[in-house]
């Protein structure tokens, strides 16, 4: 599955890209990083995670330039306002089902 989406920049540029739903292996890499992101306490239960990259891990794996054909990389989508990371990031979310379990309000 995919969608096409339209992208302003900070400096105001348009990209045009392509949302696409990963493949397997990189589904499973993704959720094996975040794994990576939670710290155990003293007593080995969770204690906290670290979010720096969170929304731009996802949207870089799912996230196509239409021009080039190539993935948009995250040094570029942390460079994006927060409100257009937060949306990218839900519709990334939504294609890949990643939001099983999660209330609908």
């Amino acid at each position: 599955k995919e969608e096409e989406v339209e992208i302003e920049t900070k400096e105001g540029k348009v990209l045009e890209c392509i949302i696409r739903e990963m493949v397997g292996t990189d589904r499973d890499s993704f959720l094996n990083e975040q794994n990576d992101r939670i710290i155990p306490g003293k007593n080995g239960e969770p204690d906290r995670m670290v979010f720096d990259g969170y929304q731009a891990c996802l949207i870089s794996r799912c996230l196509w330039d239409k021009t080039t054909g190539k993935r948009i990389n995250m040094n570029a989508i942390v460079s994006w306002p927060s409100t257009v990371q937060d949306w990218l990031f839900n519709r990334c979310k939504e294609l890949n089902k990643l939001n099983a379990g999660e209330k609908k309000s």
